[in-house]
């Protein structure tokens, strides 16, 4: 499977089997491969997965598809997730240990999506989408001083 941005900065997702056949998933946005796709895909419909809606719900949306494809063999419990970016660097977004943990138990109890749980992944997001715009300013002009120095002499 193969995501990415074209040079307009539209996103791409597409699967490439023997020999060569490309499959596209633009227009739904997502997919899944692998012994637990069945039940990945199926839960990315059964919970209207939108790549327009809050970032937290598309998370969610994506850790709920998770943990239904970990009824398939072969498929394990741990889980990291990647939220690609349309700028140069992405960022690697790992959902915690408690936050997963949180988020099965809610998931094992139906319905199997945890609306509760989308402030506290929201958090997660926007504290490492901190981080990140901190190390691309920083890539981008290392010699300029950060937030913590405005105001000070150097």
């Amino acid at each position: 499977m193969v995501q990415g941005y074209d040079e307009r900065g539209g996103p791409h997702i597409f699967t490439v089997d023997n020999p060569g056949k490309c499959e596209y998933y633009d227009k739904i946005g997502f997919w899944a491969i692998g012994s637990g796709q069945h039940q990945a895909v199926a839960s990315l419909f059964l919970t209207e997965y939108d790549r327009f809606k809050p970032l937290e719900e598309c998370v969610a949306r994506v850790l709920a598809a998770k943990l239904a494809a970990e009824s398939a063999s072969g498929v394990g419990k741990k889980t990291w997730l990647m939220v690609h970016r349309k700028t140069a660097l992405s960022k690697t977004i790992f959902a915690s240990m408690p936050l997963q943990a949180a988020f099965r138990k809610k998931w094992e109890v139906l319905p199997r999506f945890p609306v509760d749980m989308l402030p506290e992944i929201k958090k997660e997001i926007d504290a490492a989408a901190k981080d990140h715009d901190e190390e691309v300013r920083q890539e981008q002009s290392p010699n300029l001083p950060g937030p913590s120095s405005a105001g000070t002499v150097q």
